[in-house]
């Protein structure tokens, strides 16, 4: 369900190689519970884990990890 008020975490992360992104992303609530995430930078080809914490404004927690495969 959409949620308003939410602090968006997202984290990339290569575990081949032990690094994440140079780049800090900037993550924006545009209302009506969405969110946009700007500057995500896989700047190397291989394996990551994308990793998004969400922080409800009521104190709930919950996060999710996807996998990608840049070319």
């Amino acid at each position: 369900a959409p949620m308003e008020g939410a602090t968006i975490d997202f984290n990339p992360w290569m575990p081949d190689h032990g690094h994440g992104t140079p780049v800090e992303e900037v993550v924006t609530e545009v209302g009506g519970g969405t969110y946009e995430v700007a500057t995500i930078n896989l700047f190397m080809a291989g394996y990551w884990e994308v990793t998004v914490d969400v922080t409800g404004a009521d104190g709930g927690a919950d996060s999710v990890m996807f996998a990608v495969c840049v070319d």
